[in-house]
């Protein structure tokens, strides 16, 4: 087989190398854990070009017709011919298989040939449908690849099915490498969060439907499009069905040319909505349920998460979309307008998933330390980090959000001051940090007040305790 050679980033072929020690250390089933837009079916279809050079077989599983002709074109791109497996197909002996998992599963009893491959490549791993396979392979070597190794939806958990993750660079080190670009988040006031409730965890269908189908959530998410980016090409991602058609409507109604998809959409109508999205015929296109994985447009620059989630797989799975590069595009904008990153975190800022992926069950602790530091911008959207002593959009001072922030947002005035006092240590003098105050000499401890702006009497009284 006549093979093109693939030239790796060196974030990849440092994964390379992880993978290849793991698996020599004997665990058979390890996840590559891969950000969004950082390569995956092309580190996938290196190790099948260095597997079948070593005359073994391989098998792909994919979970979307749209990540199969995805993998499909990638390989035929490397002279690599995979011998599909879809329904109604009947794959044929060979050394490189290329399928959907649940047709695979259903034939893995009744052809016999598919039972030996050496190699299984799983990819979007946090997907459950792989499990069948996993537990019908005991023998084989597996990698799945997935950009959020986290399950959603069940009790069971990836470390119960795999071995180890291997993790390539933080979503940080790769924008500052250019391999992706960075975002700009940014939360409107428009959904009371109060309203939605909560079932088996996640927030109803029902009660967001309710919220965020309001003449005023509807026509804030358009202005705010508007207002934040209004030149930029999107993909808006919406609660259900009707939700999407009706903010596809609206949206139109604005002035802005877009069209609605979904599962139900015909394939020939859908693949020319892309096409026109990538041409600039359209600036947007609204969605459920399809552009959540395997979708790949770097023309796309801003990312309209139109929902709220308590899931961190659907949060960064859908935010992540915005962040493949192309020539002159220096960041994408992510209009969050559920409030998304208060639970889970801004997209650009690294996640531990190696602990996550280890220590499943602490993900609410996890979170709660994480996120605590998020705050929107009351003038202009933007969400800042509570060290930053300002906007960076407006520069509104962070003291004056923390403040003006409606009571939706907080319990008290009480939690205002304790943010407030957060905000100001992280920004203490050198010769102040990681100090603790019963160890400060007597002008340190005036520097102390000094920073923290607290009254003069504070320096006595914590002299006076000292003393005694």
């Amino acid at each position: 087989m006549n093979t093109k050679n693939f030239e790796l980033w060196p974030f990849q072929k440092e994964a390379v190398v992880k993978c290849r020690q793991k698996f020599q250390q004997g665990k058979k089933k390890i996840i590559l854990c891969s950000p969004t837009g950082s390569g995956k079916t092309i580190m996938a279809c290196w190790f099948v070009q260095q597997a079948l050079a070593k005359g073994k077989t391989v098998t792909i599983l994919v979970d979307r017709k749209e990540i199969l002709q995805q993998f499909d074109a990638s390989l035929n791109q490397f002279n690599l011919w995979p011998e599909l497996i879809t329904a109604g197909s009947r794959p044929l002996p060979s050394n490189l298989y290329l399928g959907m998992v649940e047709s695979f599963s259903k034939r893995l009893g009744k052809h016999e040939h598919l039972t030996k491959s050496d190699f299984i490549i799983m990819d979007e791993a946090h997907s459950s449908s792989y499990f069948k396979v996993i537990k019908k392979s005991p023998n084989q070597y597996i990698m799945g690849l997935t950009a959020t190794p986290v399950l959603a939806g069940t009790k069971d958990r990836l470390n119960e099915y795999y071995d180890d993750i291997v993790e390539l660079s933080k979503v940080e080190d790769l924008i500052r490498q250019g391999f992706l670009c960075d975002a700009k988040t940014y939360s409107a006031d428009l959904v009371d969060m109060k309203q939605l409730k909560k079932v088996a965890g996640e927030y109803s269908e029902a009660s967001q439907t309710q919220e965020f189908n309001r003449p005023a959530v509807i026509d804030g998410v358009a202005n705010s499009f508007l207002k934040i980016c209004p030149d930029a090409r999107f993909i808006c991602y919406n609660i259900n069905v009707k939700h999407s058609i009706a903010m596809a409507s609206y949206f139109n109604f604005m002035g802005i040319k877009c069209r609605h998809v979904d599962g139900t959409t015909e394939a020939e109508y859908r693949q020319e909505t892309f096409a026109m999205l990538k041409d600039g015929s359209l600036q947007g296109v609204h969605n459920f349920g399809i552009c959540t994985t395997g979708f790949d447009e770097p023309a796309v620059d801003c990312i309209i998460q139109n929902f709220a989630t308590t899931s961190l797989v659907k949060h960064v799975q859908t935010a992540g979309r915005g962040g493949r590069r192309l020539a002159g595009k220096t960041h994408f904008n992510i209009l969050d307008m559920g409030m998304n990153y208060s639970r889970h975190g801004c997209w650009n800022v690294n996640k531990d998933w190696s602990d996550i992926f280890h220590h499943p069950h602490q993900d609410k602790l996890r979170a709660d330390e994480e996120n605590k530091g998020n705050l929107s911008c009351h003038v202009c959207g933007y969400v800042l980090a509570l060290a930053l002593d300002a906007c960076p959009i407006c520069g509104t001072a962070t003291k004056e959000i923390i403040t003006k922030r409606k009571p939706t947002e907080h319990k008290s005035t009480q939690a205002d001051l304790k943010l407030i006092k957060a905000q100001l240590i992280s920004k203490l003098p050198a010769h102040l940090q990681n100090r603790t105050v019963s160890s400060m000499s007597r002008q340190e401890l005036i520097d102390y007040a000094d920073h923290m702006d607290y009254n003069n009497k504070w320096v006595y009284i914590q002299l006076g305790l000292k003393r005694r």
